[in-house]
């Protein structure tokens, strides 16, 4: 029997580069990095997603649209400031500003996040905190 599954999963940077590494390149380039206090995610790492995706196969039979985030609601502000501290990044490079001072941000939502619940029934992996996640990324090539 043929299994079909679709997992779609979507990141969301204004760069093509996850933050941590946008603000280690910003870092290397002595460069000031804004940082968004009024936009709201739950960010994940590939190793929780994974850890979802291969138990949902092993069980088999889940259908329907599910969401999955990270256990923790983070603005773009908390978020970059905790990376910068694990990076060692100068708090001078960080510049904490709103979306809405960017005009090619004024029609995206502020509220990113998402609610695993209906999942979360499904399945024992657990939604991983950001503090964990942080103890996972690695300093970028330079």
């Amino acid at each position: 029997m043929r299994k079909l599954v679709s997992f779609a999963c979507r990141f969301l940077w204004e760069t093509a580069l996850p933050v941590h590494e946008a603000l280690w390149k910003a870092r290397c380039k002595k460069q000031v990095t804004p940082l968004f206090e009024d936009e709201w995610r739950n960010p994940v790492s590939v190793a929780n997603v994974a850890t979802l995706v291969k138990e949902a196969l092993e069980i088999g039979g889940i259908k329907g649209l599910f969401h999955w985030a990270g256990a923790d609601s983070l603005n773009r502000w908390e978020m970059g400031h905790r990376i910068a501290n694990s990076f060692n990044v100068p708090e001078d490079l960080l510049q904490r500003t709103i979306a809405r001072n960017y005009p090619q941000f004024k029609d995206r939502p502020l509220n990113l996040t998402m609610d695993s619940y209906k999942l979360k029934a499904l399945v024992e992996t657990e939604p991983e905190p950001f503090e964990n996640q942080l103890k996972g990324l690695l300093i970028p090539n330079t």
